[in-house]
């Protein structure tokens, strides 16, 4: 069970410019904190007598958590429509038992007879700055002490720039980084073969090897698209360096974009030794 609350501030900007080709007319500032709270009973049955499956469902324990969020938007218009020309989120979660189940590796700290920590620091920033092109990016800062290793540092970061190309094709790249492990670049490509063909590559290469990744490509993947009037199809070759190689395949409603179903199938896997 939970509960969330949140409210709305802003203010208009008469701000009217194209510079660097912009076309910003007027700006709107809108900040939205959100606290929400999560409630987790005792499960009936131990996460040991559960196939593991997906830890994060199967092994979930007794839960007493306050989320917080800040939302930074700036908005402007063009050709009419309100476009999110800036959004940047902070999350973040305040464990209030952090001695129970999986949360206790958290470190706590006294507050008028509450146990409570600060989980680690989501930042996500997306900027568009023209209608063909975008910048997503995200990082976590690890507030939190884990394994005895108070980090207070950045962890993970990744950022990717993409540009919209013509007749539904698009081209990005990026990179991945993590403290203490891999640095990768990873590049996309979706281009349109006709009104009823879609054809996409993505790639990730790693330049700073880690314990688990030599220097290399990390990951392949191929995806053609067919146009099935009501449903748009995917089929995907996936390849990965540590784990082998996967056919799957994807359908979508067209008017229900974010619902769909698929199934997979390992084709190979990585030889003993290979990595």
């Amino acid at each position: 069970s939970g509960a969330d609350m949140s409210t709305k501030f802003y203010r208009i900007f008469d701000t009217k410019t194209n510079f660097l080709g912009l076309d910003i007319n007027a700006l709107r500032h809108i900040i939205t904190p959100t606290i929400g709270y999560l409630y987790t009973h005792p499960p009936t049955i131990p996460g040991s007598n559960i196939k593991q499956i997906d830890p994060g469902i199967d092994s979930v324990n007794r839960g007493n958590t306050a989320a917080l969020s800040l939302s930074n938007k700036l908005q402007t218009k063009r050709k009419g429509q309100s476009v999110d020309f800036v959004d940047f989120l902070i999350t973040t979660n305040v464990v209030l038992d952090p001695k129970l189940g999986d949360n206790a590796f958290l470190a706590s700290r006294e507050g008028e007879g509450l146990k409570s920590n600060f989980s680690d620091i989501l930042f996500n920033l997306k900027v568009l700055p023209y209608s063909w092109m975008r910048w997503e990016s995200d990082a976590t800062f690890a507030h939190a002490s884990h394994s005895g290793e108070n980090f207070n540092e950045f962890s993970l970061a990744n950022y990717s720039l993409t540009f919209d190309l013509p007749k539904e094709s698009s081209f990005s790249i990026g990179q991945r980084y993590q403290r203490k492990g891999s640095t990768e670049i990873t590049g996309s490509l979706k281009w349109r073969l006709s009104p009823k063909w879609k054809f996409g590559i993505y790639h990730r290469y790693t330049i700073k090897k880690s314990a688990i990744l030599q220097r290399g490509s990390a990951e392949q993947e191929y995806t053609l698209t067919r146009d099935l009037h009501c449903w748009d199809m995917d089929i995907t070759l996936n390849k990965k360096e540590i784990s082998g190689t996967t056919i799957f395949f994807t359908f979508r409603l067209k008017a229900f974009p974010e619902n769909e179903f698929g199934f997979n199938q390992e084709m190979t896997k990585q030889k003993t030794g290979a990595q």
